[in-house]
């Protein structure tokens, strides 16, 4: 009998002190519970309009494609604001500029998506390496070590981390040979390579390849 009433008096105070508790702070609690509501419904709200964002980029993207000059369509789909679109425009026109040997513009395009913060990191980083290659190759003028700094956000990266990481490594080595003179560190590149994780087989390929290229040519510098 005791304990039955004890248990209604501990209940008694326990629904007393809800009821001073929301007195207190109901407010400030219905506030917050509102701020939630609201906050999960802009999310889906946008996650809703970036869907359509880009649903309506990718269409553009494809009439581009269909378009009597697919560059200069391209073009105009990579100067829209933002979207992972966009980028991929960017890198289609670079591409077909690049193709019809047209380096300046590729460049300029690779350089632009690159830049654009609101690219996805794979697309930049893409972006880079082939900008980067195209004036190793085309630009007589070019600097190596400018171009070694223009890699260098790519080189630091794991293979694992980016699948551009290789071949931006790989390009290293190249511009480090070629442009700089710098076999030994050219070959200190392609060895890195080849101890990396998750690089590809094509570039590993490189790699072991020029690995050998290199050795014979220190050799001969030593010689």
């Amino acid at each position: 009998m005791s304990d039955d009433i004890l248990r209604e008096v501990d209940e008694a105070m326990r629904v007393e002190k809800a009821i001073g508790f929301w007195r207190d702070h109901g407010q400030a609690i219905m506030a917050v519970i509102a701020l939630i509501v609201l906050g999960t419904a802009l999310h889906a709200g946008w996650k809703a309009w970036t869907f359509e964002q880009n649903q309506a980029q990718t269409g553009r993207f494809l009439e581009a494609f269909k378009s009597e000059d697919p560059a200069a369509a391209l073009r105009k789909v990579a100067d829209e604001p933002k979207g992972n679109v966009k980028a991929i425009a960017g890198l289609a026109a670079a591409g077909i500029a690049a193709d019809k040997e047209e380096w300046d513009a590729a460049i300029a395009l690779y350089t632009k998506v690159a830049a654009d913060p609101s690219s996805p990191a794979l697309f930049r980083e893409q972006a880079i390496v082939q900008a980067t290659a195209i004036k190793m190759d085309h630009q007589k003028d070019a600097n190596g070590q400018a171009l070694l700094d223009e890699l260098a956000p790519v080189v630091k990266l794991e293979a694992d981390k980016s699948m551009w990481a290789g071949r931006a490594k790989l390009l290293s080595a190249l511009i480090k040979a070629n442009k700089m003179d710098d076999v030994e560190g050219a070959l200190a590149e392609v060895r890195a390579i080849v101890s990396m994780k998750g690089v590809s087989a094509d570039v590993l390929g490189q790699a072991q390849m020029l690995e050998e290229v290199y050795t014979v040519r220190m050799k001969e510098k030593k010689s």
